[in-house]
């Protein structure tokens, strides 16, 4: 097969966040290409309304660590793939694991979670092949750190609602541990095939340089049409943007302000879900100002928040009314 290079699929290591719906597929096509290693981490277990679309999982499965049986399953399918499989959250796995993969395949089932991952695979510097689904609906992402691509944090198109939730019939129990969104909405074995099947093919494509990457695109499995919508990066992304190269972003603000204040304002501004301020080595209480905080242009905020992998260095400008 003309520009097939065997060798370049067998030399790399891709990392697989998450082995739904979608995992199972591109998983399962990755395996029996030959590709050379798989690093699975998933913290959920095998439920019984998963067996319709999650096809390396069975009846004796249930209640299993997915990442664990589904690293079973693929060892069958081609004995010469190394898969490490890891039964825990993707915010515990080293940062040295990310940085020694290819690239990183995201089919996770909350949109908080493919934030957080977005925001390590542009620390990284790791190509990020990110997907949702929902019933007969789905997309792609294609994120290229350092290229015009959008992350994202900064496309305009993020998920509407139904596209970032988790595929799990109604009514189900699921893990306490997880910090996962009360809706829950349904996916059908099609639409996973035909999404985990582009997924794996934009895999293929990174690895062998082949063609360009898609960008956006979304399909819509009752018309059988794709939308493909060609996506730039901004520059003032918080994220991937020309500021965070910086690794600084600035924040006018009044002297009496309070924390708290400015906390709320930082987590609507970047979208952010329950930030924490730290100055020094000390979280700073909302109750304070930022003059008693003693926050000033030299001496930088630091915000942690679950969706973002490192935190965000804010440098504080104080106005001309500031006390």
């Amino acid at each position: 097969m003309p520009n097939w290079d065997q060798r370049k699929i067998s030399n790399a290591t891709i990392f697989l966040a998450g082995i739904g719906a979608l995992g199972c597929v591109v998983a399962e096509i990755l395996t029996m290409m030959g590709i050379g290693k798989l690093v699975i981490v998933d913290f959920d277990t095998v439920e019984l309304s998963n067996l319709n679309r999650q096809w390396l999982f069975r009846d004796e499965d249930i209640g299993k660590s997915k990442a664990l049986v589904a690293k079973e399953h693929l060892k069958v399918l081609n004995p010469s793939v190394d898969v490490i499989a890891f039964n825990q959250k993707i915010e515990d796995i080293p940062e040295s694991i990310y940085a020694t993969c290819d690239l990183i395949v995201s089919s996770l089932d909350t949109f908080e979670a493919r934030r957080w991952l977005n925001s390590m695979c542009v620390s990284v510097g790791k190509p990020l092949i990110d997907a949702g689904l929902y019933e007969f609906f789905g997309h792609v992402q294609v994120i290229i750190p350092g290229s015009d691509s959008a992350c994202l944090e900064c496309q305009p198109l993020i998920p509407e609602t139904r596209l970032q939730q988790v595929c799990t019939l109604p009514g189900e129990p699921r893990k306490k541990e997880r910090d996962e969104p009360k809706e829950v909405f349904p996916s059908v074995g099609t639409i996973s095939a035909v999404i985990g099947g582009i997924m794996s093919q934009e895999v293929v494509k990174l690895l062998l340089g082949l063609g360009s990457p898609i960008g956006y695109l979304f399909y819509d499995g009752f018309s059988e049409e794709f939308t493909k919508i060609d996506l730039t990066r901004r520059l003032d992304c918080f994220v991937c943007g020309e500021k965070w190269k910086l690794d600084e972003l600035r924040y006018f603000a009044e002297g009496d302000e309070k924390i708290g204040e400015l906390r709320k304002r930082i987590a609507l501004i970047y979208g952010l879900a329950d930030p924490t301020m730290i100055v020094g080595t000390k979280i700073v209480d909302d109750e304070m100002s930022i003059t008693e905080a003693e926050i000033s242009e030299f001496a930088p905020i630091f915000v942690i928040d679950s969706t973002v992998a490192k935190p965000i260095r804010i440098r504080v400008v104080l106005t001309h009314n500031s006390v």
